[in-house]
C-alpha cells in the first residue's frame, strides 16, 4: 500500500491544481482538497472488499466461473492496484444543475477522456437517500483518483462539523444550512459507520438506517427551501411517518448516538431491512 501511495503522491500537486482551477471557473464553487488517504482506512476498506469477494468465491450457489472470478478479485495485489480513493478531492456546487458545468470544467482541466462518470447519485440516490456525483479521474495509466461533486446541504448532513476542517466556507457550515434535526456532532456518516459494523444488532442497524433516511430527507428539504427547486429530488424522499424511534444510549454500540436531536427523529415506515439496506457512503 505504501508503495502505491507514493505513486499517487507524485500526482497530487497536479491533481489538486486542476481541481482548484476547475472550481475557480464556476460560480460559487468550492474545492475541497484532503490529504492522501491514510493506510488504516484504506486497508480497512480493502479488507471489507476482500471478505466480500471471498464470500462470493465460497458461495455454493455461484457458478464455477463466478467463484473463480471472485477469487481473482480477492487477490491483495489486485485490490491495492484497484484502489481509487488514495488520491481524492471534491467540489461543492451551490445548486444541483451546476454539476454539469463542474464535470465540463474538470474535463477541461484533466482531459475529456480522463474524467469518467461513476455514479450520478442525484439521479439515483443511495438507499438511505444520500446524493452526490462520483467521478473517476485518470491521472496516469493504471492510476485513478476519486472526485466527488456535492451540494452543501447533503455534505453538511453527511459530515456535520467535519465540513469546517474539510475547508467548506462558513455559509455552508451545518449551523447555517437550516437542516432540521441535524446535530453537527452526530451526522449521517457517523450513524452509517455504526450501522455497517457487523457487531451491531440487526434491529439497531435498521434504526440507524432509518435515521439516515430521515436526515437526508431533511437535507433535501433545506436545499429546496434555499434554492426554490421543488423537483430536484424524488418526491418519495420526503415521505414522513408519525413513528418515532428512540436510540438507547446505554448500549455499547449506541453509546453517544442518542444524545442529539436525531435520537427522536420520525422515520419512514417503508425503510428497507438490513438485507437490502446498506447505503454507499
Amino acid at each position: 500500500f505504501e508503495a502505491r501511495k507514493a505513486q499517487f503522491a507524485d500526482k497530487k500537486a497536479a491533481f489538486d491544481d486542476g481541481t482548484r482551477k476547475a472550481a475557480a471557473s464556476l460560480p460559487d464553487a468550492t474545492p475541497l482538497i484532503p490529504p492522501l488517504k491514510g493506510a488504516r482506512r484504506s486497508v480497512e476498506k480493502m479488507g471489507q472488499k476482500r471478505a466480500e469477494f471471498l464470500a462470493q468465491a465460497n458461495n455454493p450457489n455461484a457458478t464455477a466461473e463466478e467463484r473463480e472470478d471472485a477469487l481473482k478479485k480477492a487477490d491483495i495485489n489486485r485490490l491495492v492496484d484497484g484502489m481509487e480513493d488514495i488520491l481524492r478531492a471534491s467540489i461543492i456546487v451551490d445548486t444541483i444543475d451546476q454539476r454539469v458545468g463542474a464535470i465540463a470544467a474538470l474535463k477541461e482541466q484533466f482531459g475529456e477522456e480522463n474524467v469518467l462518470l461513476k455514479e450520478d447519485r442525484f439521479a439515483v440516490p443511495t438507499p438511505a437517500g444520500y446524493s452526490d456525483i462520483q467521478l473517476q479521474v485518470i491521472v496516469a495509466p493504471g492510476m485513478i483518483a476519486e472526485m466527488q461533486i456535492h451540494i452543501p446541504e447533503m455534505l453538511a448532513a453527511k459530515e456535520g462539523d467535519n465540513v469546517k476542517e474539510m475547508g467548506a466556507p462558513q455559509r455552508y457550515w451545518p449551523e447555517n444550512m437550516g437542516i432540521r434535526g441535524l446535530d453537527p456532532k452526530y451526522p449521517g456518516h457517523k450513524y452509517y459507520e455504526v450501522q455497517r459494523n457487523p457487531e451491531t444488532p440487526q434491529r439497531r442497524r435498521e434504526i440507524l438506517f432509518q435515521i439516515q433516511q430521515r436526515l437526508y430527507g431533511y437535507a433535501k428539504e433545506a436545499y429546496m427551501a434555499r434554492t426554490g427547486q421543488s423537483s430536484a429530488f424524488p418526491a418519495n424522499s420526503l415521505n414522513s411517518s408519525s413513528e418515532t424511534i428512540l436510540l438507547p444510549t446505554s448500549s455499547p454500540v449506541g453509546a453517544g448516538l442518542g444524545d442529539g436531536v436525531l435520537s427522536s427523529l420520525p422515520v419512514r415506515d417503508d425503510a428497507p431491512t438490513t438485507e437490502n439496506a446498506t447505503p454507499s457512503s
